[in-house]
């Protein structure tokens, strides 16, 4: 099989090498750091319903484009992309958004 053509259809990896891979400075954030940073807020930020637990965060595009230090549209085409790929789900609610994960990615999340 040709390089080129190779994929990684799935990685596993722990809490030591995504803090070893995050941006360690007040710069944009990559793709990967936001993809971290947003999966953080929704599971760091999930709120309880009596015994099921609602994982989500709330907030703007404009909130998030400021934390990620990208534009607007930037971060909609992001989380849009996200969407898409069945990793996230996203409602809206007035100006800001409820993020929470798919069920497919609570499966697959282990909290240490």
């Amino acid at each position: 099989m040709n390089k080129a053509n190779r994929t990684l259809s799935w990685l596993s990896i722990n809490s030591q090498m995504i803090n070893c891979l995050k941006t360690k400075t007040n710069h944009k954030y990559s793709r990967y750091d936001a993809f971290i940073w947003l999966l953080e807020s929704i599971l760091i930020n999930g709120k309880k319903n009596g015994e099921q637990p609602l994982i989500s965060f709330s907030a703007s595009y404009i909130k998030l484009a400021d934390e990620w230090k990208w534009t607007r549209q930037t971060v909609q085409k992001f989380i849009e992309e996200l969407i898409s790929l069945s990793l996230i789900s996203a409602k809206r609610e007035g100006n800001a958004y409820t993020f929470t994960l798919s069920e497919e990615m609570k499966s697959k999340i282990i909290l240490e």
